[in-house]
C-alpha cells in the first residue's frame, strides 16, 4: 500500500519504483495507491503524516512500514521476505 500526493516530488521518484516492482512480481503480490489528498479519511486512519508512506501487509498485519523515498532493493527485500 502506498500513501502518495500528487505534490510530492518524492511520490513522483518512488511511483516508477513501484510500478517496476509490480511488473517484476507479478500477481504475487497487490499494490494499492492511496492519494491522500483525495482519500484524506484513509490517511487519517492509517495516521499518515508524511509522504511517500509505504506499507507491505502480511496476513492483514503491517509487516513492514517505510516513510519517505525507499529504494527497489529495499522493497524488493522486504517483499521477498513478506512471501515466506
Amino acid at each position: 500500500m502506498m500513501f502518495f500526493s500528487e505534490r510530492c516530488g518524492y511520490c513522483k521518484t518512488q511511483d516508477p519504483i513501484i510500478e517496476e516492482l509490480r511488473r517484476g512480481i507479478g500477481n504475487k503480490i497487490e499494490i494499492i495507491k492511496i492519494d491522500i489528498d483525495k482519500d484524506r479519511d484513509i490517511a487519517n486512519k492509517w495516521n499518515i503524516d508524511a509522504t511517500p508512506t509505504l506499507f507491505i501487509l502480511k496476513n492483514d498485519n503491517i509487516f513492514q512500514k517505510y516513510v519517505g523515498l525507499t529504494y527497489r532493493n529495499e522493497l524488493e527485500s522486504a517483499i521477498n521476505n513478506a512471501l515466506k
